[in-house]
């Protein structure tokens, strides 16, 4: 494990240093995110969205003295290496001990996960404490003791306070708790028909009946309009997903009417999105961005799918991943969803474990076609 960590940090600082770029100017949220920091350090908390990122950062520069991005930068590097051996034993939870090497070896050199360790963002710290909590579940999956299922809950809890859509994972990680703990087939059909309903539901539950209401309440009249949403609905679909366009607040009603008389262009507008989620380049990627990213993605996702198929060895530990990935898509379809993959990350965590897992069953297989 020493040596998974050495080689983890050698590797984010090379790709740093090479691709450069890392200023407080790398991205638009990360000013937000500075501000609401300098806040706390002068005891005013502007908002409890993030607030576990603000406190992060808040923490580094009362320390380090304000704004300290070499030190940021360095402790990314740290966060994002400790990340490769949480998936290292989250893999050996999972399935087994080759399944954890493999595992972090991918983590390792994973592009998404290399590149976004150079931003001031949530990325890195709420990745590192989600693979943290996936560990505890994977390990609940396995002992059934209440100890682990507490440490997996607490963690989920820390990653909801650094990103908010933490919160919201509490509803599939509840449901597969009880699948678990349930042993009588009706009970656990019953669950499964409960999150999948859940799942297909809400993007129209939001859109037909809570934006109208919230749009004609107080708090939308005050101007305090749920941004995520908005930009979701005004999605462009060309390059950064919400690029060019007017977020204008007065827009979002002609939206909600629009959709609302016509279901199947509110359906289609999610499944482009939903392509959007899953997809590996945008469309204004150069020919040489979409080669190396479809040699790195498509054998993955190709061995997540292998391993899927041959999961029953791991099956109620494959469908909590799956319940975890469904969510975090529906986010992003009902919420902002761009091409520069930042919000895909969570899922490339998950992703990294099936994939492993397939990659190692496979391997299985040939051995034992060749031993035949």
């Amino acid at each position: 494990m020493v040596l998974l960590f050495i080689l983890a940090v050698i590797i984010r600082l090379i790709f740093i240093n090479i691709f450069g770029g890392f200023s407080v100017l790398n991205a638009g949220d990360t000013c937000t995110y500075l501000t609401r920091a300098k806040s706390l350090l002068s005891g005013d908390i502007a908002t409890f969205s993030t607030l576990g990122f603000s406190l992060y950062l808040a923490l580094i520069f009362k320390i380090f003295g304000y704004p300290s991005l070499l030190i940021i930068q360095l402790v990314n590097v740290l966060l994002g290496s400790l990340t490769v051996l949480a998936i290292f034993t989250a893999g050996k939870e999972f399935y087994n001990k080759d399944t954890g090497f493999l595992a972090a070896f991918i983590c390792i050199f994973h592009i998404n996960l290399l590149l976004w360790t150079g931003y001031i963002l949530t990325e890195t710290l709420f990745i590192l404490f989600l693979s943290l909590s996936i560990l505890f579940f994977l390990k609940f999956a396995n002992d059934k003791k209440l100890l682990s299922l507490f440490f997996a809950l607490i963690l989920l809890a820390i990653s909801g306070l650094i990103r908010d859509i933490g919160f919201l994972l509490f509803i599939p990680a509840g449901i597969w708790v009880l699948l678990v703990l349930c042993k009588q087939y009706i009970i656990r059909i019953l669950l499964v028909t409960i999150f999948l309903a859940i799942l297909l539901s809400i993007p129209w539950v939001v859109t037909y009946k809570l934006l109208p209401l919230y749009e004609n309440s107080v708090l939308q009249k005050s101007g305090l309009i749920d941004a995520e949403i908005h930009k979701g609905l005004l999605w462009n679909e060309s390059g950064r997903g919400t690029s060019g366009v007017d977020m204008k607040p007065e827009l979002l009603p002609l939206k909600i009417a629009q959709y609302s008389r016509n279901p199947y262009e509110y359906t289609n507008l999610m499944l482009r999105k939903l392509k959007a989620y899953w997809w590996f380049f945008t469309p204004e990627s150069s020919f040489k961005h979409k080669a190396v990213n479809s040699l790195f993605f498509v054998p993955l996702y190709f061995l997540a799918v292998f391993g899927l198929i041959f999961n029953r060895q791991v099956q109620s530990k494959a469908v909590l991943l799956i319940m975890f990935a469904g969510f975090f898509t529906l986010a992003s379809m009902i919420g902002i969803v761009d091409y520069d993959l930042r919000y895909h990350l969570p899922v490339d965590l998950i992703m990294i474990i099936l994939s492993a897992y397939g990659g190692i069953i496979l391997l299985e297989k040939i051995r034992k076609k060749r031993l035949e």
